[in-house]
């Protein structure tokens, strides 16, 4: 059970560590605390080599596991998609623009709602409101 405990915990850490970096290398949110060039880089080479040992220690307790066809099809399934949740977070945190060209994926940490007059209301549907 210890094993699987710290398996969870390894699977668990990319959803601490990323947005952690993510935002202590931002100077809109950390202002004069954000982290130094040096600090930044030295950061993402030592949470990439974090992150590989855990996927590395994951992928032997996977092994491990009884070889049952229905259940490495699951498990499979379950790793493909933590790996592309994964990427995800490492797409938004690093401030990739390559997957732009799907709006879905675009990264909007610019775009900025710009604040309306006071005598337009715009509704939550979309709908223009004159008062």
């Amino acid at each position: 059970m210890n094993d699987f405990l710290n398996v969870l915990q390894s699977l668990q850490l990319p959803f601490a560590l990323l947005p952690m970096l993510y935002f202590t290398n931002k100077v809109e949110i950390m202002g004069s605390f954000v982290n130094g060039k040096i600090m930044c880089a030295f950061s993402w080479v030592v949470s990439i080599i974090i992150l590989g040992i855990n996927f590395f220690f994951v992928g032997q307790t996977l092994m491990s596991l009884p070889k049952n066809v229905a259940l490495l099809l699951f498990i499979s399934v379950l790793v493909l998609l933590y790996c592309v949740f994964v990427f995800l977070l490492f797409y938004y945190a690093l401030e990739f623009k390559f997957l732009d060209r799907f709006n879905c994926l675009r990264n909007r940490s610019g775009e900025y709602e710009e604040h309306k007059d006071d005598d337009d209301v715009v509704a939550d549907c979309g709908e223009h409101v004159d008062d």
